[in-house]
């Protein structure tokens, strides 16, 4: 990713996304508190292995999971995008849904996906069924596959 559109996804996402932006960045000195190293994503920062399952995005910050695919990076930082352009509807619009969404799906499938009986494409296309998820998918795969 460019130096510009970096630093245009910072501003935003210290201005317009503040309210993520802090609480990432709060999550983030927890992070390096218990001795995780941060990892760049074009632009993004994330921490891996923050919690057994599941990960999760504040802003520009990202925190992955122990079962985090290859893909996850993209979602998660699709999410960001949501951030700088919903900016402080993103916990309304976005964080809130989407923490209830992966608690129902992680109830619903338990059994699938502690079995590992889903292939990584059709476990993403479950959870994409919801559409915050998937936007947050196609966007995030839309803006950083290609740039890579």
């Amino acid at each position: 990713m460019k130096k510009s559109a970096i630093t245009l996804f910072w501003l935003l996402s210290v201005t317009w996304g503040l309210p993520a932006t802090l609480a990432g960045a709060i999550f983030s000195l927890i992070c390096l508190g218990r001795g995780l190293k941060p990892r760049s994503f074009h632009g993004n920062v994330y921490f891996e292995h923050v919690r057994p399952r599941g990960s999760n995005n504040l802003g520009p910050f990202f925190f992955l999971g122990n079962n985090a695919t290859p893909f996850t990076k993209y979602h998660e930082a699709g999410h960001g995008l949501q951030n700088i352009l919903l900016g402080p509807l993103f916990f309304l619009v976005v964080g809130i849904p989407s923490e209830i969404w992966y608690q129902h799906f992680t109830r619903k499938h338990a059994r699938a996906l502690v079995s590992g009986a889903w292939s990584e494409e059709a476990r993403r296309a479950a959870y994409d069924a919801m559409p915050i998820e998937r936007w947050a998918s196609l966007w995030g795969e839309k803006m950083y596959a290609s740039k890579e």
